[in-house]
């Protein structure tokens, strides 16, 4: 009684890899497949649904960007000591100075930024605005 349970329970076994193996092994009508394909978003981007779910986009948020700001070249010199930067210079603006020279310069920012005055060290800064866009199909 026991073997016959025990060839049994291998016969359904048996069965149950040949069927899987048979389904596995078929081909996928392409066409079938390209009409339900998936819906995303390119990479630095988040797929949104509209709260009633009545659309979707594609959303890349605002960023803002930092930058340290710079000292421009001062005078003519190039074998003297570099420019450096005075914090807090005039109480609040930071400014760009060569050893004890009495001349000083702005600190500059790359192209694009704005400087932005601050207590401490001032930075430049950039504001990338959102961008939006539709889905693609993956």
């Amino acid at each position: 009684m026991a073997q016959s349970r025990i060839a049994a329970s291998c016969a359904t076994v048996i069965v149950t890899v040949i069927v899987l193996v048979l389904t596995l092994s078929m081909p996928v009508n392409p066409s079938a497949a390209q009409s339900s394909g998936w819906w995303g978003c390119p990479n630095g981007y988040e797929f949104e649904v509209e709260s009633d779910k009545s659309r979707v986009r594609c959303i890349k948020r605002e960023d803002i960007r930092f930058r340290a700001v710079s000292c421009p070249a001062i005078g003519q010199a190039t074998d003297g000591p570099a420019p450096r930067i005075a914090q807090d210079r005039n109480g609040v603006n930071d400014a760009c100075i060569v050893g004890d020279s009495p001349y000083t310069a702005t600190p500059v920012c790359p192209r694009g930024y704005t400087s932005e005055t601050r207590s401490g060290l001032d930075r430049c800064v950039i504001r990338v605005p959102s961008v939006i866009r539709p889905p693609i199909q993956q």
